[in-house]
């Protein structure tokens, strides 16, 4: 993250603040990873999601704590879960948290700029990770993540096990694109969930 706007912290000091407040952020346009970065891909795609009036709309769902000012007691108040010590999903299960706390949380555009990439190989790890730790959070996410809510469903009506031995003979081929030149969100979709029904699937044998 850059803050690439001189006025940064000024507009952070001139701010009209709540309990907590996100400033979002954008993407750095770069032609060259536009086809190639599969992390550059997937927030550029998002990326109009980010503005604070579509935010404000669910305001603990798409809070993150990559740019937030919150009051000091606010956080100590509301810890966050010292038990996740792996990557990913901490701030989601932390927005919830402050929902059911009644802590008032808004959204303005006072963004950092998301700059570095990096290498799909990295971005896929790191997801693989993100999805065990979602694994260990299901019961306290419901709602709060697509790939558990289809999880659920596909648990429901008795197709996880089936879904899960599916993508287990694609997870290779999948795999393969996702790491290459010419990576598909589509398959990136489809690679969280069948990777975290395939941890669930085991989970349940």
């Amino acid at each position: 993250m850059t803050a690439d706007n001189p006025s940064y912290l000024n507009n952070w000091l001139n701010a009209d603040l709540s309990d907590i407040t996100y400033g979002g952020y954008t993407v750095s346009a770069d032609p060259e990873w536009s086809t190639t970065n599969l992390r550059y891909k997937y927030e550029s795609r998002y990326e109009r999601k980010h503005k604070a009036a579509i935010r404000n709309k669910n305001p603990y769902l798409n809070f993150h704590t990559s740019n937030f000012i919150a009051r000091r007691e606010v956080v100590i108040n509301n810890p966050f879960n010292e038990q996740i010590t792996t990557y990913g999903y901490e701030d989601v299960l932390w927005g919830k948290k402050l929902k059911n706390a009644n802590v008032s949380i808004t959204h303005n555009d006072n963004t950092l700029t998301f700059k570095r990439n990096e290498s799909n190989e990295a971005f896929i790890s790191k997801t693989e990770e993100a999805m065990k730790t979602l694994l260990t959070l299901e019961n306290d996410m419901k709602g709060y993540s697509g790939v558990t809510d289809m999880a659920h469903i596909l648990q429901k009506t008795r197709l996880l096990k089936t879904s899960a031995a599916l993508f287990k003979t694609l997870k290779k081929q999948i795999r393969r694109n996702l790491t290459g030149n010419k990576p598909s969100l589509f398959l990136f979709n489809i690679y969280k969930l069948g990777y975290f029904i395939t941890l669930k699937s085991r989970q349940l044998q």
